[in-house]
């Protein structure tokens, strides 16, 4: 983004564009996860390092703790960054991910109607065909079980 906040690198001049990204930030309950002065990039022209990788999140959904630079790694211009996160209490969502490879194909065929059944004269027609497929592949097929090593 290139834009300079005194929140994430004193001794710069403000922009009016990263200010408005600081009140949305705040508005939104976004915390800054970045050290305070810890430069993320190194250009190789002459133009001074800087604070440029932003890393946001929630505070009231995300934890981050541990968010640091990686000056051994640096790529290009700019460096690695690694945190900890981890969702917060009563905020997951249950995992619904389908696991294909135990579908069960042969209820899905006898559930469908044969190609010779089907009648597309219209978008109605299509739209009924489309969700029919859709919750017979969601009868057919079960999700994937989580566990601690997903």
């Amino acid at each position: 983004m290139n834009k300079h906040h005194p929140r994430w690198e004193t001794g710069r001049q403000l922009s009016q564009w990263a200010q408005n990204l600081n009140d949305i930030c705040n508005t939104a309950n976004f915390r800054l996860a970045n050290t305070l002065n810890t430069l993320t990039s190194y250009p190789i022209t002459n133009s001074r390092p800087a604070v440029l990788d932003l890393t946001f999140f929630n505070q009231n959904q995300i934890t981050v703790n541990n968010w640091h630079t990686h000056l051994e790694h640096i790529a290009l211009f700019h460096t690695p960054i690694s945190y900890q996160a981890w969702p917060k209490t009563g905020t997951h969502q249950e995992y619904k991910e389908y696991n294909w490879k135990n579908t069960n194909w042969a209820r899905v065929a006898e559930l469908l109607p044969a190609p010779e059944e089907v009648d597309i004269q219209d978008e109605q027609d299509f739209n009924h065909l489309y969700h029919l497929i859709l919750s017979v592949l969601r009868i057919g097929t079960p999700t994937r079980r989580v566990t601690k090593w997903s």
